[in-house]
């Protein structure tokens, strides 16, 4: 895939914020030569433009590359990951819960059991030997 530089170039330059950028440059590099004479003025806008241009297009270019590189990538794993088809078996009809009790015998509850009488307790006498 080719990215063709000229256009994104265009592109920015219709970008008010673009332009703007490119001013502002301008005016600092005026202001680093100290204002000496009218025609560097021009020749301070397109230093800016050509300095701000680079960097956004160098920019435009990495995210295009990023975008076509992982389309890529998604494109080759799913061409390198094979497609494996189930054959589902029919469902086993469940035995029913409720059948399966009515056949076991029911369950009988035990007696209550009595509680055993308590007992008294009984008081020892303890004698104290002298």
């Amino acid at each position: 895939m080719s990215i063709d530089t000229n256009q994104i170039r265009q592109s920015l330059l219709q970008d008010g914020a673009v332009m703007e950028a490119i001013r502002r440059r301008a005016y600092h590099i005026s202001l680093e030569r100290g204002y000496s004479e009218p025609h560097h003025f021009i020749e301070d806008w397109f230093r800016a433009e050509n300095e701000t241009l680079t960097v956004l297009i160098e920019q435009e270019v990495r995210r295009h590359q990023g975008i076509a590189a992982a389309t890529t990538e998604s494109a080759m794993a799913e061409e390198a990951i094979p497609t494996v088809h189930h054959e589902t078996e029919p469902a086993k009809p469940k035995k029913d819960a409720a059948k399966k009790s009515a056949k076991a015998e029911p369950v009988k509850p035990e007696p209550a059991k009595e509680a055993a009488p308590a007992k008294k307790a009984t008081a020892k006498k303890t004698t104290k030997k002298k």
